[in-house]
């Protein structure tokens, strides 16, 4: 779930212009391939995506498998906190990616939807392993701003 989470909020966030997707009385409809491409692009696809609602702090993202698409709401809940991904270190087999989580208190966004650089309050490291066919999940630790250097 987590991982499903990081790849639709950093697709949301990688200068997505709404107008690529449709947008309805209930939210933006996000096509479940875009989720996909960006959860394989980013994890590999040794771990396949299994598709579902998205939970994060205060927001939810929900899965139509009728339609096949993610409903994002535009509403006024702003989440806490909104992920990208800070760096992709790689040793060996060993891919170490440092994603930020970023207050959404700190967060401007311009009137073309692009939103502006900030410092993440907090990070987790997500450690993959390569293989032969992708990449193998091997641990996702949560770190504090403290523990970060870059």
């Amino acid at each position: 779930d987590s991982l499903r989470n990081i790849a639709v909020c950093s697709l949301l966030d990688d200068d997505v212009k709404t107008g690529a997707y449709t947008v309805t009385e209930k939210g933006l409809e996000v096509p479940a391939a875009d989720v996909e491409a960006q959860y394989y692009a980013m994890f590999g696809n040794e771990s396949p995506i299994v598709h579902g609602n998205v939970v994060g702090y205060g927001y939810e993202f929900i899965y139509d498998a009728s339609k096949n698409i993610y409903l994002v709401p535009l509403t006024g809940v702003t989440p806490p906190f909104t992920v990208r991904i800070e760096s992709v270190e790689k040793t060996g087999a060993l891919a170490v990616l440092r994603v930020g989580y970023v207050s959404t208190n700190n967060i401007e966004v311009a009137p073309d939807g692009t939103i502006s650089a900030t410092q993440p309050d907090k990070y987790a490291d997500i450690t993959l392993k390569e293989t032969e066919t992708g990449f193998n999940l091997i641990s996702v630790m949560l770190t504090t701003t403290g523990e970060y250097s870059k």
